[in-house]
């Protein structure tokens, strides 16, 4: 196998080249039209570029609203709030079929509530997708999770509920770790410190991805960007070398 994306600096500067490029021109938009409450415009823009607007009914996205913004903030150390953003995710995802019909796929609702909720907990949890899960495969991050199954909420109840929970248990133990490093890094450049989790979904969903070329930056962009993921990483590298060594 090849060396362990995370433990690879120029995964880290391409990643920070994609992540800059679609910050700057769509998600940082779609960031402050969700804070510091989701509201409807951001929940039309974030199910646009997510490609899940067409899962959550335009005439049921105010009840959609209403069950994002009821999830409560959750206090305890960065595991624990980690933690009950999952469990808040699977429960959206499982209220899906009565809120918005139960012939509607299973997967999106899972990966659209993770996307729509981090807007809402930035700090505390991730975004999932299917390329976040192949790359967590391909790199054999997966873990045993047995002590974390009560505190994600319990046995999934069918295989699209698994590959989350697959996801999250490799995510809380390899990428969690380094959400405050990287914040750090973003805040000492003065630029949003909640892009830090951002920027390692990036590198897990470029990694679980087809090799396809990143979007152009602005010169000046690009410029940022590369020394931010090379900061990024050299702040991060011995810490993710003792993760990946205690796996």
């Amino acid at each position: 196998m090849d060396q362990i994306f995370l433990m690879d600096r120029s995964h880290w500067v391409k990643a920070a080249l994609h992540h800059f490029a679609v910050w700057e021109r769509k998600e940082r938009l779609i960031f402050y039209q969700m804070i510091p409450r989701v509201s409807l415009e951001g929940i039309a823009s974030a199910g646009g570029y997510y490609r899940v607007a067409r899962h959550f009914p335009i005439r049921k996205r105010s009840r959609l609203l209403t069950l994002i913004n009821g999830v409560t903030p959750s206090g305890g150390s960065v595991q624990q709030r980690f933690d009950a953003f999952v469990r808040s995710v699977r429960k959206l995802a499982n209220e899906f079929p009565q809120e918005f019909g139960a012939d509607r796929r299973t997967l999106r609702p899972i990966s659209g509530m993770s996307k729509f909720l981090w807007y809402r907990f930035p700090y505390h949890g991730f975004i999932y997708d299917s390329q976040v899960l192949a790359a967590v495969c391909k790199n054999r991050l997966t873990v045993r999770f047995d002590s974390m199954i009560d505190a994600f909420g319990g046995r999934p109840s069918d295989h699209h509920e698994w590959n989350f929970v697959i996801a999250a248990a490799a995510y809380r133990t390899f990428a969690l770790p380094l959400h405050a490093i990287i914040a750090d890094t973003f805040k000492d450049h003065n630029l949003e410190p909640e892009r830090a989790a951002r920027l390692v979904d990036t590198l897990f969903w470029l990694e679980g991805g087809p090799k396809t070329s990143v979007e152009d930056s602005t010169k000046s962009e690009r410029a940022l960007a590369e020394a931010m993921g090379n900061e990024a990483f050299m702040r991060c590298e011995a810490k993710v070398a003792s993760l990946i060594g205690s796996a």
